[in-house]
């Protein structure tokens, strides 16, 4: 009885390899495209001196170091770079925890911007850097062949565990009646901020709000955790609830702008795809195989072959040295080239070898036409020819396992440390949903270490309720000639109506905007840096118009309540938020 107990046990609490790569290969291009796109484009605001970034932190960050603009973008530029690594695998383990260090000390900087994604993100990649990261689609793994294992530690039941906290707090947290009545959702659709052109259909059907109202708050977030905990070792259970919730948060995605957080979600249930989803889908992996055939004198076309066997995702194809086989050596000569067996084709070299590779992937296969091209096939020959001349001063390095996390005391080290930041979170959640009552338990003399390390957190995603106060923003500013225009709204005529603009949610330039104005509006924390943000507008905009600058800006609010189900919304309050005098380009 004990041994089928603890067979279900590790079944429960397993990760499988390749699940874990999706996972890294997942988060690590979110993490890519969020800085690409919602954080270099504006660290002139957000990290830069003169921006938001004086913004006082208690968090530990590298960013501190340094305050220079070119220190805050040598962090950006380094993040970007072990994304790209974590995405290919290279050196996993010590790609990963420079990732998570970059990450953690970048959002420290400010924490205006920081949603419950980004928090999400950071936690997901903590839990995550003792697992096999690397086993499966990866530079490290790239010369062995792995079997697909399941991988059961402590460290995967504390991963499993921060997944089963994060809806099952977010549950607990929301005790409302809005949440049991039906109307949350309603509610939430409300909020002109967040609700895309998706959302604006879906508040036509108040029965549809509510049937999902209750699906959320009674399944996604109420059993979906508890079935995880207690059945997760069902393969066809734990897929269910994984499919159950990728629909959840694509549907979340399509109807509200929530930044990173739905794709965060979605690849860490990703993680939990257990063996038998994957040899499912093996089966229906291609069965003719191909044969190549590389110089077993050249380091580098070993290498090389293996990498795209590993990238292109081709487990049938047979890696062979051409030495082994005298005719396929006696093709290679005659060519000079690597070669590709199929059994239709005969041999293929050069560039063609390349394609027949591409079109037998399952990640790629789109692209062998537009490769078989005349030009683009002449372009790959010509690309070919010159990295087959320098082979020889060319080296791929594809390194071991690190060493470091093989050494029992190294394991035995990290799961003492890894067992106390679970024991941590746990009780920081528990004093989550009842702050005043746990505050004697767990008093705020420990958050240091939360901080410190990076593992506080707080799942209140529209706990208790959704808000029920709205509105939107004008930035009405004074030219030299008395014409008012609203920046942001990039310098239209400022118009204050008492209805919210049509499609509200385009005018926040990222999601990032949407955070920062919550907080330097609603926030006592950050209400010192709303004269900061004007004053960064001033020299911004001042620096576009120069014959006829801002003298003056002021921050508006129109502030909304939302009215019951089937009411009408009454008109925006108008609040001046803050105002000031623009410098001038004398003055610092």
């Amino acid at each position: 009885m004990m041994k089928e107990i603890k067979k279900i046990f590790i079944k429960n609490f397993s990760l499988d390899s390749r699940s874990l790569a999706f996972f890294r290969v997942g988060i690590g291009l979110t993490f890519l495209i969020d800085y690409l796109f919602t954080r270099i484009p504006y660290a002139d605001l957000f990290y830069f001196r003169g921006g938001l970034s004086s913004a006082r932190s208690h968090a530990s960050s590298l960013a501190f170091i340094h305050s220079a603009d070119w220190f805050q973008l040598l962090l950006l530029l380094s993040a970007i770079i072990c994304f790209c690594l974590l995405i290919v695998g290279y050196k996993t383990r010590y790609t990963a925890f420079i990732a998570w260090l970059l990450l953690v000390s970048i959002h420290a900087k400010n924490e205006m911007i920081v949603n419950a994604g980004d928090i999400l993100g950071y936690l997901l990649l903590f839990w995550a850097l003792p697992l096999p990261l690397n086993k499966h689609f990866s530079v490290d793994s790239a010369l062995k062949e792995q079997k697909s294992t399941e991988h059961f530690s402590l460290f995967s039941i504390f991963f499993i565990g921060q997944i089963i906290l994060v809806y099952w707090i977010a549950f607990l947290l929301k005790n409302h009646p809005i949440w049991q009545n039906g109307d949350a959702i309603y509610y939430a659709m409300m909020l002109d901020n967040f609700r895309t052109y998706w959302g604006d259909i879906l508040l036509q059907y108040p029965y549809a709000m509510k049937v999902l109202t209750y699906i959320t708050y009674y399944f996604i977030e109420g059993s979906v955790p508890l079935l995880l905990l207690f059945l997760g070792f069902i393969p066809q259970m734990r897929i269910f609830l994984i499919f159950s919730m990728l629909m959840f948060h694509i549907s979340l995605n399509i109807t509200m702008h929530l930044g990173m957080f739905s794709y965060f979600c979605m690849f860490m249930w990703c993680a939990l795809l257990p063996s038998e989803f994957w040899n499912y889908l093996k089966k229906y992996i291609p069965k003719k195989s191909l044969d190549i055939y590389f110089d077993g004198k050249c380091s580098f076309c070993k290498k090389s072959t293996y990498l795209l066997k590993t990238f292109l995702i081709l487990p049938r194809i047979k890696l062979m040295e051409a030495q082994s086989n005298p005719s396929a050596l006696s093709e290679m000569e005659k060519r000079n080239s690597w070669l590709v067996w199929n059994q239709d084709k005969g041999w293929q070299s050069h560039f063609s070898a390349f394609v027949e590779l591409i079109s037998r992937s399952p990640l790629f296969f789109y692209l062998a036409p537009v490769l078989r091209l005349k030009i683009i096939s002449s372009l790959g020959n010509k690309a070919y020819a010159l990295v087959a001349k320098n082979r020889n001063n060319l080296n791929l390095s594809i390194p071991e396992d690190a060493p470091l996390f093989q050494k029992r005391k190294w394991v035995f080290a990290l799961c003492m440390f890894y067992s106390f930041c679970f024991l941590y979170i746990i009780a920081w959640n528990i004093r989550t949903l009842n702050f005043k009552h746990y505050e004697k338990y767990f008093p705020r003399k420990y958050n240091d270490a939360g901080h410190f390390l990076h593992i506080s957190q707080y799942w209140s995603m529209f706990a208790p309720y959704p808000m029920k106060k709205g509105g939107y923003v004008i930035l009405s500013a004074t030219r030299e000639d008395d014409t008012k225009i609203d920046l942001w709204k990039n310098g239209e005529p400022v118009m204050i109506t008492p209805q919210a603009p049509h499609r509200y949610d385009k005018t926040f330039p990222v999601f990032r905007f949407r955070k920062m104005i919550e907080n330097i509006i609603h926030k006592k924390n950050h209400q010192g840096m709303r004269k900061v943000y004007l004053r960064y507008l001033c020299r911004k905009w001042n620096k576009k118009l120069k014959e006829n600058p801002i003298q003056r800006i002021e921050l508006i609010h129109m502030s909304t309540v939302t009215p019951e189900p089937g009411k009408l919304r009454a008109p925006a309050k108008q609040q001046s938020v803050a105002s000031m005098k623009c410098p001038s380009p004398k003055e610092k």
